[in-house]
């Protein structure tokens, strides 16, 4: 997580008026710059993806798996908050990412990246082709609170689940409260933790049954 995104999540918090939730995103985040980043790890079965609800948001949904496939406005919006996504964008297609662009009103509004499975190549447990990773989501700042990151989730899901992917995985720093509200928001289910730690090595914490239906099973009966 970078400067920028850490300084943004506390400044959420206080327009919020979250003062408590303000002082525990930064004890947080002190926390992961001296033993590793923590992290939430969400997951969706293909059964459930293929059923998702679009919703009323219209949001217009782009997918681009090389560079030169991308629009203007595509390629404007990423330049114009290269200083915030801070990752290489054309260096993740060459890896086999695919990058979807959503808009709305003809405006570039928020973007993600998935990978299959067999793309994955350092994740906190092993991958089959059959599995797919959703990671650097972002939402320009000016069209947050609309509604976007959620579209664009359960967009990219029911997409996924179309092609026959059995499950779709996503994960977020557990400072990130608004991202991993959207997350559930988008239909996922918290499967477990994970740390990032600073000597290199990750493990993960898993709090659920590993089957997805049951997990959903169990979800509806609560």
């Amino acid at each position: 997580m970078t400067a920028y995104h850490r300084i943004n999540l506390v400044l959420r918090a206080l327009r919020r008026g979250d003062l408590s939730g303000s002082i525990q995103t930064i004890w947080r985040i002190g926390r992961d710059r001296i033993t590793g980043q923590y992290r939430l790890l969400f997951c969706m079965s293909g059964d459930k993806a293929r059923q998702v609800d679009l919703g009323t948001r219209k949001l217009t949904v782009l997918r681009f798996d090389d560079w030169s496939d991308f629009d203007t406005k595509s390629l404007d919006f990423l330049e114009a908050n290269h200083d915030k996504i801070q990752w290489d964008v054309r260096k993740h297609l060459k890896e086999g990412m695919s990058v979807w662009v959503g808009s709305f009103d003809g405006a570039p509004a928020t973007i993600a990246q998935t990978r299959p499975g067999q793309n994955v190549r350092l994740y906190f447990f092993p991958m089959t082709e059959r599995c797919a990773l959703i990671s650097h989501c972002f939402t320009a700042p000016e069209q947050r609170g609309q509604g976007f990151y959620v579209a664009i989730l359960k967009y990219v899901c029911r997409s996924l689940g179309e092609k026959g992917f059995s499950r779709i995985y996503i994960d977020c720093s557990d400072s990130n409260l608004s991202s991993e509200r959207g997350i559930l928001t988008a239909g996922f289910l918290r499967i477990g933790r994970a740390i990032h730690k600073r000597n290199g090595t990750t493990v993960w914490y898993q709090e659920t049954p590993p089957s997805v239906t049951k997990l959903e099973e169990q979800s509806n009966a609560k």
